[in-house]
C-alpha cells in the first residue's frame, strides 16, 4: 500500500465515533465541503494536526482513501 498522503486544510474535528472505547472515526468539517464528513481513524496520518474533538488545522490522511471518497481536488 502507498504511503502517499492527502491534506485537507482548515479542518476541524467535530466528534468521534467509538466502538468498545476505541475511536474508530472522526467527523470533521472543512471549507472545501458543504457537509461534515467522516474519516476512519486508521486512515489519519501521524503528522495530522486534527485527531480529536476541537482540533483544528491540516487533516492528513491516506491518499488512497481520499481518492476513494473523491476528496482529491
Amino acid at each position: 500500500m502507498s504511503n502517499e498522503t492527502h491534506k485537507i486544510e482548515n479542518a476541524k474535528c467535530l466528534e468521534h465515533r467509538k466502538r468498545g472505547g476505541t475511536i474508530t472515526a472522526i467527523k470533521f468539517e472543512a471549507p472545501c465541503f458543504t457537509e461534515p464528513q467522516w474519516v476512519p481513524f486508521s486512515q489519519i496520518d501521524e503528522d495530522s494536526e486534527v485527531w480529536h474533538a476541537g482540533d483544528e488545522g491540516t487533516l492528513i490522511m491516506a491518499e488512497w482513501f481520499a481518492k476513494k471518497m473523491e476528496w482529491v481536488f
